[in-house]
């Protein structure tokens, strides 16, 4: 029986596996096909969707490229590693794709918050990653 009115207990419990899923795994391909039959999800994909846009307030796709996002700011301050890298290690398939993400989610290109960063530019705050390994309780075992 649903417990919200929408999902049952057990429905959010496999949620929040996946979402632990993305945490760990986000830069490797991950697809929400691929997500829904992982053995500890097993989950129809619209349903699936549906609990994470519940859980998180995106869906599967934004949630998992917010997550490369952030994880990705922390190496922009580092000029030595090129964005190109930074994009790849952390699981964007292009530049392109990763740059247009970047600048959707802060406003800003990465070569951009990058060059304020290092320049050390007066007003500008820095955008702080608010993901980390382990920064939630999800458990993926």
């Amino acid at each position: 029986m649903p417990i919200n009115g929408k999902f049952t207990t057990f429905d959010l419990e496999r949620g929040y596996k996946a979402i632990a899923y993305i945490d760990r795994y986000y830069s490797e391909k991950i697809s929400a096909e691929n997500l829904a039959g992982e053995d500890e999800i097993n989950m129809n994909v619209k349903l699936l969707q549906k609990v994470v846009r519940h859980l998180t307030g995106l869906s599967i796709h934004r949630y998992l490229s917010k997550v490369r996002i952030e994880h990705a700011l922390a190496e922009l301050s580092d000029y030595s590693i090129p964005i190109k890298a930074i994009a790849f290690k952390h699981g964007f398939r292009s530049v392109t794709q990763f740059g247009r993400q970047f600048k959707k989610q802060n406003g800003v290109s990465a070569q951009d918050y990058r060059s304020r960063i290092i320049d050390d530019e007066p007003g500008f705050i820095g955008l702080a990653p608010s993901v980390s390994q382990g920064s939630n309780n999800f458990e993926f075992s």
